[in-house]
């Protein structure tokens, strides 16, 4: 069974159209409220997840967490395309990010992984 991240880079970082949609999404944000997101919004697109690489992987979590809003109005904008495969899985995903035990695992993940990385990085400079 796939995990919810796994879906979501199979539902839109192997499609260009897909993926171009939603760089439209985030461009188009980062417009509009330049003032909320000019210290946080680095990112164009989502990161592909690292199964082995932990820097890599923590990266992806951040990234994600930050594209989030955009991600939302992008699944919005595709659950209404004529696809129906593309309609049924950006639904499916749409549903799992907006739960509540996805978004409090995803903030809590990115602090957990954060504090990991800055104790490693501690014991490196020591």
């Amino acid at each position: 069974m796939a995990s919810v991240p796994d879906s979501g880079n199979g539902l839109i970082l192997k499609y260009a159209k897909r993926n171009s949609h939603l760089v439209k999404v985030i461009k188009q944000n980062q417009g509009s409220n330049e003032d909320a997101m000019i210290h946080t919004m680095t990112r164009q697109q989502l990161v592909s997840l690292c199964q082995t690489r932990f820097v890599e992987r923590h990266e992806a979590v951040l990234v994600a967490r930050q594209l989030l809003p955009s991600v939302v109005m992008a699944l919005q904008d595709m659950v209404m395309w004529d696809s129906l495969e593309t309609r049924k899985k950006a639904r499916r995903l749409l549903n799992s990010i907006q739960k509540a035990e996805f978004l409090i695992t995803q903030y809590t993940l990115g602090f957990t992984v954060l504090y990991l990385l800055l104790v490693m990085w501690s014991r490196t400079c020591a």
